[in-house]
């Protein structure tokens, strides 16, 4: 269990910490058990190791297991790689966000990687998740929370993921999740034991965090609509995000969205191809193709363009900024292009992001609805 820093004005939370695992996975655990001696985790194992794979089984076991006394209770799976100075950041944002479920993970491609992006920009310390899953790589709740979660699983079927009875659970208590922005965690490169890899290709942190970095108390929440590229089918659409029922209704091509927005798609791809006319443009075109560039650079401009106030254009250059758009491209190729962002393709589509987000931002008008609130 682990104390935050001192300070009359500052929260103590204590937090109780465990690592959910299956026994072909002890070695991993062991290693971030040793890593995280600070938090003093406790390895809870699958419950049923030779039954059907189930990260419910394990994700209840694990939850149950919080400390006598603890304000909060953090379970972490065993394929998480903490960040430098995990513990410190993981007291600040905790101590920041006392009463907000905590997700420390949101994979690169994710559509809660744009909420990431649109927190980095603004300087907000978390970000809506408005996934249909919340991201459970690892996890902080309130411990008053726990115990109806427990229970709430209890009553779900063996085969529902962890993650998505986590969200049922957050929506129907209405305390939607919040991803920390930077992220905590990275995914670690082993094959995960559920088979995941295979099919969703490289999961990366949308914002890594870096030494040095903290976590504001500024929480950015999901307007209406969310631009995302899909990881399956390299395809730009925005999602309609009911905030009223923190839930998603469904999406709708990008390119409409920007239609009824003013910017015409004539007007688009004429700027996309000034973009690739130059020697890295016709390389990357040469490379990925003309299809999926041009889906790429209808997500960041809408990503620009759909941004809540009140960022402003300037802020996409801020250093965290620049981190999480430096993902946006390959976290939504890397099952059609794996390699991106591996090689000189990397610099070449954040540059092409950018420029994508500033026309976006630029085309903006200048005064809407505020959607960066206080800590909650």
């Amino acid at each position: 269990m682990a104390d935050a820093p001192g300070g009359d004005s500052v929260p103590r939370p204590r937090i109780s910490c465990t690592i959910m695992a299956h026994p072909l996975r002890a070695a991993a655990a062991e290693r971030l058990r040793s890593e995280l001696a600070g938090l003093a985790p406790v390895i809870v194992y699958d419950p049923a190791p030779s039954g059907p794979r189930s990260t419910l089984r394990t994700a209840k076991a694990a939850w149950s297991a919080v400390t006598s006394g603890a304000t909060h209770h953090l379970v972490l799976q065993d394929d998480a790689e903490p960040c430098p100075g995990f513990g410190a950041l993981l007291t600040e944002a905790v101590s920041r966000h006392p009463e907000t479920p905590l997700c420390l993970f949101a994979e690169w491609g994710s559509t809660t990687a744009t909420t990431v992006r649109w927190a980095a920009m603004a300087g907000a310390g978390v970000a809506q998740c408005v996934d249909t899953y919340v991201p459970t790589v690892g996890m902080v709740l309130p411990a008053g929370l726990v115990e109806g979660l427990v229970t709430f699983m209890s009553g779900c079927e063996l085969d529902e993921p962890d993650d998505v009875a986590m969200l049922a659970y957050l929506t129907g208590i209405g305390r939607p999740a919040f991803v920390t922005v930077p992220n905590l965690l990275e995914h670690d490169r082993q094959q995960s034991l559920m088979g995941h890899g295979l099919a969703m290709g490289r999961r990366y942190a949308s914002c890594p965090a870096h030494e040095g970095d903290r976590v504001g108390q500024g929480s950015l929440r999901a307007p209406e609509l969310v631009p995302a590229q899909s990881w399956g089918k390299g395809r730009a659409v925005c999602v309609e995000w009911d905030s009223r029922h923190a839930r998603r209704t469904g999406a709708v091509p990008t390119r409409g969205v920007l239609q009824v927005a003013g910017l015409r798609h004539h007007g688009l791809v004429e700027a996309l191809a000034a973009l690739l006319a130059d020697g890295d443009g016709l390389r990357l075109e040469h490379t990925l193709g003309y299809g999926l560039l041009h889906e790429v650079w209808m997500n960041a401009v809408a990503l620009g363009r759909l941004a809540p106030e009140p960022i402003a254009p300037g802020d996409a250059h801020r250093p965290l900024a620049r981190r999480a758009l430096a993902g946006a491209a390959p976290g939504s190729l890397r099952t059609l292009v794996p390699e991106t962002g591996e090689d000189w393709t990397g610099s070449a589509l954040l540059r092409l992001v950018e420029e994508g987000v500033a026309l976006g931002l630029a085309a903006r008008p200048s005064a809407g609805p505020g959607h960066v609130t206080q800590p909650c």
